[in-house]
């Protein structure tokens, strides 16, 4: 399927990692069958009649005319009651994207979803039909028009298991992708301008993380001004101490080697915990009094329980390379309803002396394109979902965005409009 010629509206990085995502998608409702890929080199020719599977995009149906106001086609080869081959071709004459939700309008143009298609499509390679067309009322992405459905339904999912069985503990087809790591990179300062890190863990069971605060590897990567010896210290939601540490080796070496997720310099710091479903703060400040640039993350260690829901990280933000940046990892198949916030003025009517005044919001794919970007918050067209979630701005100066994400890498970055800069405050919320 090969790279795209547009910044994908979900994130995803090329029209292979969309097809993909919808291959999985189908993976984990079955048990009897299974789908499997492998990427071809560009330029690789296919027909019908090749003995290969085939999914790609095309002008023609092998020569012939699509007709009226097609936009993908499946094609099957048999011997007997035997399927030999089918081809999933995509009408070039469309203008595709990926997105989830209803939007189909990307930068004044308009497109047809790629994802929800693939998933129709594969849909008819596992043998299903269009239900809407036999008689049945009912919500599936089988039916033979593309509508507001954009995964898997009910109705879906019980026609591929009557064909091919139920896992055992097979996923609901929604609500269960999760974040797995959270982190936001600024400045440390000193009294109110330490890093203040909140996350939230969610769900009915207890969960375990590590909390890491990074300094001087992030000098060998090239950032100008890193924190050299980062103090992190741990607070339940009463503000009682729950763990602190200074040079990650000096305390719970082998558990937090055990991991995989070691800082790479022994004057980092890290703590390992099983944490209850709360609310929890990670102060990052410098050992002795010091200042710079610090990276505050948490990391999921148990994705199968409780769910690690948000993060919102206060801290000065400055210009240049010590603007504020918050990262996040969403781990599929399925997609996660995601509400990025930059807060500023709103601190200093709470009292915070020094907020930023003007804070602007933007998002980025993890090869560096941008998705989203917000400027003052009641400009954006999704200000009315983001307050349905009860997440609304209070201030019209600060920024918001919603993102229905496929799974993999983001990055948020807040800065002060015009260079100005100011304590803020990022917060990544998971509200699937």
């Amino acid at each position: 399927m090969g790279s795209a010629d547009i910044v994908l509206a979900d994130g995803s990085t090329d029209w292979n990692s969309v097809v993909i995502n919808s291959i999985e998608l189908w993976n984990e409702q079955m048990d009897g069958t299974q789908f499997t890929w492998t990427t071809a080199a560009p330029g690789t020719a296919a027909s019908f009649g090749d003995g290969v599977n085939s999914m790609q995009f095309s002008s023609t149906v092998y020569g012939d005319d699509y007709g009226a106001n097609v936009l993908a086609v499946t094609l099957s080869d048999f011997t007997g009651n035997r399927t030999t081959e089918t081809d999933i071709l995509y009408n070039t004459a469309n203008r595709f994207n990926s997105y989830r939700g209803t939007y189909a309008i990307f930068n004044g143009i308009s497109y047809f979803d790629l994802h929800r298609i693939t998933l129709h499509e594969l849909g008819h390679v596992l043998g299903l039909d269009h239900p809407d067309e036999h008689g049945q009322t009912v919500s599936a992405i089988m039916n033979s028009r593309v509508s507001e459905i954009y995964n898997l339904q009910a109705d879906d999912v019980a026609g591929a298991v009557a064909l091919y069985g139920a896992p055992p503990n097979a996923p609901s087809p929604t609500g269960n992708a999760q974040i797995l790591q959270i982190s936001t990179r600024s400045s440390v300062g000193t009294g109110d301008n330490v890093m203040i890190g909140g996350f939230i863990i969610a769900g009915g069971t207890t969960k375990k993380v590590i909390v890491r605060a990074i300094g001087p590897s992030l000098g060998s990567t090239g950032v100008s001004g890193a924190l050299a010896n980062p103090l992190l210290t741990l607070y339940d939601g009463g503000g009682n101490v729950l763990a602190t540490n200074d040079d990650w080796r000096s305390t719970q070496e082998q558990e937090i080697s055990d991991t995989g997720l070691a800082p790479t310099n022994n004057l980092e710091s890290a703590i390992v915990t099983d944490l209850p479903p709360s609310n929890y703060t990670a102060i990052v400040s410098g050992s002795a009094g010091g200042s710079g640039v610090a990276l505050v993350e948490v990391y999921d260690l148990e994705p199968e329980s409780g769910k690690l829901a948000n993060i919102s990280t206060r801290a000065f933000v400055g210009s240049g390379d010590n603007v504020t940046i918050g990262g996040f990892i969403v781990q599929g198949p399925q997609s996660e309803k995601n509400i990025i916030r930059a807060v500023g003025p709103s601190l200093g009517t709470a009292g915070l002396q020094g907020a930023l005044a003007n804070p602007s919001l933007e998002l980025y794919n993890s090869q560096g394109q941008l998705l989203q970007s917000n400027d003052d918050f009641n400009s954006n067209r999704d200000a009315g979902v983001i307050r349905g979630f009860g997440l609304g701005l209070v201030n019209g100066f600060e920024s918001g965005i919603y993102f229905e994400s496929a799974p993999g890498n983001f990055t948020a970055i807040m800065r002060g409009v015009n260079g100005a800069t100011g304590i803020g405050l990022i917060e990544v919320y998971g509200v699937e």
